[in-house]
């Protein structure tokens, strides 16, 4: 790659994206917040890679010029990006009534204990009145228990249980809590997460920002930012710069962040709590519930990574 001492993104004709150039560098990468209900890290193909740190420029300038000087602009791929994770979440009024033991999600990002909490307190601001209304006279003992971590019962009932259910339900048909719904999609931090994996990849595209929204809602903002330090950590653990194919970068992203649920050697202790790691075949997956998080993980990714429907041309991040 001559001429260039850094790593910058490279995209080819039809603002397609190419390929990737990642190079070790110095310094200190700061990693986000580890989420309250990530999966601990599984022993993948990226679980063990080193931490030498690893950077990639930010660099735009071909992107630009590839596609005409104008990239995307954030009003059309942000409700699109949205849209597609939706798919695997729910509409505005899908409740999840325990079925994966972090007590009940709501919504259209199935937002769940600290996040349910957050959306519950922007309802409550937005329209006072309405949400009096729609969770009745224990609305305060509501907003207290899912600051708690929604596990306690109010009025004698769990929160995935009825009454609680059908007000979750009739909250997400109340237009106005559909609007702070969309409002805490747009400006949350699962779609902030995902606009810093892009940057620090250097992928800024319709598909690359799904991947990694879609991390972020369903394994925690802080997640999605481990999985990318764990796939540059693997590419540039030789400290030389390596050309990383787009494609074959989301791929890698996609199998890192399934992989923080599956171990190639059995757990060191017993699994207690939600969370339990249960062998399948020479593996063992970490299982929500009835639910095996590799494969719900790894089939949800690798949908992103197919669908026709998702554009591979820059676009313009916040």
């Amino acid at each position: 790659m001559p001429g260039r001492s850094r790593g910058v993104l490279l995209l080819g004709g039809a603002g397609a994206v190419g390929v990737l150039v990642l190079a070790a560098a110095s310094g200190r990468r700061e990693a986000g917040p580890v989420p309250v209900d990530a999966p601990p890290p599984g022993n993948g193909p990226f679980a063990d890679a080193p931490s030498l740190p690893g950077r990639v420029a930010d660099t735009l300038s071909d992107a630009v010029r590839d596609a005409g000087g104008a990239l995307v602009s954030r009003m059309t791929w942000v409700p699109r990006v949205i849209a597609r994770v939706m798919r695997h979440e729910g509409g505005y009024d899908a409740v999840n009534p325990n079925r994966d033991g972090a007590g009940v999600s709501f919504g259209i990002l199935q937002w769940n204990r600290r996040t349910l909490a957050r959306l519950l307190a922007e309802m409550y601001a937005t329209d006072p009145d309405g949400f009096r209304r729609v969770f009745g006279p224990s609305w305060a003992a509501l907003l207290q228990a899912a600051n708690s971590g929604g596990m306690a019962k109010v009025d004698g009932a769990h929160l995935w249980q009825e009454p609680w259910l059908s007000r979750f339900r009739a909250a997400g048909r109340h237009p106005p809590f559909q609007r702070v719904q969309d409002r805490v999609a747009r400006e949350g931090e699962h779609l902030r997460a995902a606009e810093k994996v892009a940057r620090g990849l250097n992928v800024p595209t319709e598909r690359a920002l799904a991947l990694f929204f879609d991390t972020a809602v369903q394994q925690g903002a802080g997640a999605a930012d481990q999985v990318a330090a764990k796939v540059r950590a693997a590419y540039t653990a030789t400290g030389r710069a390596v050309s990383v194919p787009y494609r074959d970068l989301l791929a890698a992203y996609a199998q890192g962040a399934a992989d923080r649920a599956r171990r190639t050697t059995p757990p060191e202790s017993p699994s207690s709590g939600r969370l339990r790691w249960v062998a399948v075949g020479r593996e063992w997956h970490l299982h929500a519930g009835s639910i095996d998080l590799y494969r719900d993980i790894l089939s949800r990714r690798t949908a992103i990574l197919k669908d026709p429907q998702l554009g591979d041309t820059p676009v313009r991040l916040a």
